[in-house]
């Protein structure tokens, strides 16, 4: 995936994170209305991992969608966190 390239909207379990690449990026999470509830930011090379924490944590329980946007850098992914957190002003950031 290229830098800013966006996966589409899937449901937030453990095989569709498992198929994420590890790399930089963001992931957006949804609920079952698919409001924007969360943006989280991967900025080393491990945006599968930060999901799957976050899945496994089970503290976002309203979470039923994600979609990852892959970066090739860290300072993208950051960028780009910050401006969707300040677009859709999530209820978890």
């Amino acid at each position: 995936m290229s830098s800013g390239q966006r996966t589409p909207i899937l449901a937030f379990n453990e095989d569709n994170v498992s198929a994420m690449p590890n790399g930089a990026g963001n992931f957006i999470l949804f609920n079952r209305s698919k409001q924007v509830i969360y943006v989280g930011t991967a900025t080393g090379f491990n945006l599968q991992d930060k999901m799957r924490e976050h899945l496994e944590a089970g503290n976002m329980l309203d979470a039923k969608f994600f979609q990852a946007i892959m970066h090739t850098t860290g300072a993208d992914a950051r960028n780009e966190s910050m401006r969707l957190i300040s677009e859709f002003k999530p209820k978890y950031n």
